[in-house]
């Protein structure tokens, strides 16, 4: 019997699959009509929690029309404010009087937390059974009290604030409020004389609306968008598709009311019978599996083995062949046999591939490190010419002490690896031969001696010290200072070369570790060396080793190369009159 066969006959045993299939569009039918039936009630309950807001809000209205057109109201707040006289007993009565008039309002509603009049003249007055005026406090800065002044006489329904306006002395913390305002007009010449503010209670909206009562949830929501009252501890954010949502919107208020429900608790009948029939087809499906899995086993074990070898192959192990390839005359027997034969191919490419890349890499190596030598030969002879020329044969001998050892170094050095004090010695006879030849900067090294026998390629701070010279102190026309700091961090080397000198251009700064085109030979060396330095550190070390360049115009440039910690364990030690590279 084929693999096909197989396969085939396995999955005419597992008739079970249609009485699953079944038992889930029962439920999901159930649920569907359940949530629609259950939207239509809810709808109904949010339009009742719009209408109890609606009624409510239009008695604060009835309200504020009483208090717009009473008779004290517009007479205080139509008077001069006495700022040049003393109160008299009559200003007294009258102050009462408005006190009276708004403790009567205050009464008429309950649920009303505090009554606040700003008259535009510089009287306020206010009632509030337990909170005093804040003078200190200024809410005409608010933005319900600018909304309310922008809109003229219509009145404004803000959304959930903290009444600052008002405090108590043993209780510093803020009223929780929502503000009914309008602005209060003369009633003889129709202009604006004040605003008045109704400031009603959390508590009395929440009890309106019954938020904490029942299994479900409600959220009222303002014009825009926030959250007035909300049953405790319910952020609709955050519970996902848990909740079933039905919202309305008050014609009045234009507060929308967004009634939650669980659908755990809708469909909890319904998953019942879901579970029961699920309970049916488990117990079905365990038997199936019972007698597919004699018929199957033939089939996944073998296929079980291909996989892991081809997980095997995936982490690099080629020498993972599946064994009984020849034994099998079936499809498998097939596929096993193509797949160990693709191993010996890949293996073979993949040596092939490494042999060639190395080739490669030891080809660039050394191409690049020669592309050095020419122009500081160059610089070097110049530097000894213009020393004999000026200053005769006195210090000719310590320089070209360091010329020869710089000298047999680049033509015996076979290695492409150095330790990092063979590198600073480089280093330090090539500055004695450039303070030959220019002596107008200070050079200063600070290595720290753990790490002078870590590896390093040949010439890596050489190329950067030579920039800093030519293209960073010389142009500058003034005594200059290079700065070289070694030291180990977290297992990396790092290098950082400081000079004070001219900087680099923003725009030159951005190509300057591009490849370097045949144009920039010649005297156009500051792209070229930091350009080869950060090629051969990618070369030898990879993607861990970096290069970055930071300079500002007229400021210096800083140079950072980082490489991996490659400890030699013998410590070398160069020598002044010869060279001999490690083997």
């Amino acid at each position: 019997m084929t693999i096909k066969n197989k396969i085939f006959l396995s999955y005419v045993l597992l008739l079970i699959v249609p009485l699953l299939v079944i038992t889930l569009i029962n439920y999901w039918t159930s649920k569907d009509m359940i949530e629609k039936k259950s939207v239509d009630q809810f709808y109904t309950v949010s339009q009742l929690a719009n209408r109890q807001f609606d009624q409510y809000f239009m008695d604060i209205e009835n309200l504020s029309m009483n208090i717009f057109q009473g008779k004290i109201v517009q007479k205080k707040l139509s008077q001069p404010l006495y700022s040049h006289r003393e109160p008299t007993i009559d200003d007294f009565e009258q102050e009462k009087e408005m006190t009276h008039f708004l403790r009567g309002i205050y009464k008429l509603k309950p649920g009303i937390s505090s009554i606040l009049i700003y008259g535009y003249n510089g009287r306020n007055y206010y009632y509030h059974p337990k909170r005093s005026w804040n003078a200190a406090y200024d809410a005409t800065r608010e933005p319900w009290f600018k909304h309310t002044v922008a809109k003229g006489g219509a009145w404004v329904l803000s959304g959930r604030r903290e009444e600052k306006q008002l405090y108590n002395k043993f209780d510093r913390r803020p009223e929780e409020v929502v503000t009914f305002s309008r602005v209060i007009k003369s009633l003889q010449s129709f202009e604006p004389i004040g605003v008045l503010a109704i400031n009603v209670k959390i508590e009395t909206l929440e009890n309106l609306a019954g938020v904490n009562t029942g299994p479900n949830k409600l959220i009222i929501y303002d014009q825009d968008g926030k959250p007035v009252v909300a049953s405790t501890g319910f952020d609709p954010r955050l519970q996902g598709n848990e909740f079933l949502q039905v919202s309305t919107v008050s014609p009045y208020t234009r507060w929308k009311s967004a009634y939650f429900a669980s659908k755990d608790v809708l469909i909890k009948e319904s998953r019942q019978m879901r579970n029961f029939m699920m309970f049916i087809t488990v117990l079905l499906l365990v038997l199936a599996s019972v007698l597919a899995h004699f018929i199957s086993a033939g089939i996944v074990k073998p296929l079980r083995r291909l996989k892991a070898k081809m997980k095997a192959v995936e982490r690099g192990e080629f020498n993972s062949r599946e064994e009984g390839a020849s034994v099998r005359n079936d499809e498998i027997g097939e596929l096993t046999y193509g797949f160990n034969h693709m191993l010996e191919r890949i293996e073979m490419l993949v040596e092939e591939i490494r042999r060639q890349e190395q080739q490669k890499r030891e080809a660039e190596l050394s191409a690049l490190q020669a592309r050095i030598n020419p122009h500081f030969m160059y610089n070097t002879l110049n530097g000894l010419r213009w020393a004999a020329m000026m200053e005769g044969n006195h210090r000719i001998a310590g320089w070209i002490t360091s010329f020869v050892y710089l000298l047999k170094f680049s033509a015996k050095n076979q290695d492409a690896l150095i330790t990092l004090q063979q590198e600073l010695e480089l280093l330090r006879h090539y500055v004695e031969l450039m303070k030959m030849r220019n002596d107008q900067f200070d050079f200063r090294l600070q290595v720290d001696d753990n790490i002078r026998h870590h590896l390093v390629v040949p010439f890596l701070l050489q190329p950067i010290v030579e920039n800093a010279i030519f293209h960073g102190i010389v142009p500058s026309e003034r005594k200059g200072v290079i700065e070289v700091n070694v030291y180990c961090r977290d297992r990396m080397n790092v290098a950082v070369i400081r000079d004070n000198g001219v900087g680099i251009e923003e725009e030159k700064l951005k190509t300057l570790l591009l490849p370097a085109s045949p144009s920039d030979q010649g005297e156009n060396f500051n792209k070229i060396g930091l350009s080869n330095v950060s090629d051969r550190l990618r070369l030898k070390f990879g993607l861990s080793a970096d290069l970055q360049v930071k300079s500002r115009l007229n400021e210096g440039t800083e140079v950072i190369v980082v490489w991996p910690v490659i400890g030699n364990e013998k410590e070398e030690q160069p020598d002044e009159e010869s060279f001999a590279g490690r083997r």
